[in-house]
């Protein structure tokens, strides 16, 4: 349990989740669930834009709650998740989708690099 990203105690008031387009605050974190093709898009956005590698921190629990959104958090990169019981439960993650999280600061990068890398030759 000591392995898995979370805040210290007293640190956070609150963890609000809304969708980005109707949120009413600035949020730290964007969330995205989507099919593993799109997560691999992202990650090539990500990657056209920063450079590097990317390197997934999970563990199979906690994927929403920890993985996309406390671990970018503290880390300020995009983390990647296969996503958990609970999210796909309780969160409506299908079978077929995986869950990531970035800091917001990156998301205009993100956004302006994802019509590159798809229309890229050889892109699928």
């Amino acid at each position: 349990m000591d392995q898995i990203p979370h805040l210290r105690p007293g640190e956070t008031y609150a963890t609000v989740y809304a969708p980005l387009e109707k949120t009413p605050f600035d949020p730290d974190i964007v969330i995205i669930v989507t099919t593993p093709r799109n997560m691999l898009k992202l990650a090539q956005a990500i990657l056209f834009r920063l450079g590097g590698r990317i390197t997934a921190s999970m563990a199979g629990i906690q994927s929403v709650c920890s993985d996309a959104t406390a671990q970018p958090y503290l880390s300020g990169k995009a983390n990647f998740s296969l996503g958990c019981d609970g999210s796909r439960k309780f969160s409506g993650v299908m079978d077929d989708e995986m869950v990531m999280g970035f800091p917001v600061e990156m998301l205009a990068e993100i956004g302006d690099a994802i019509p590159i890398v798809t229309t890229a030759p050889g892109s699928k």
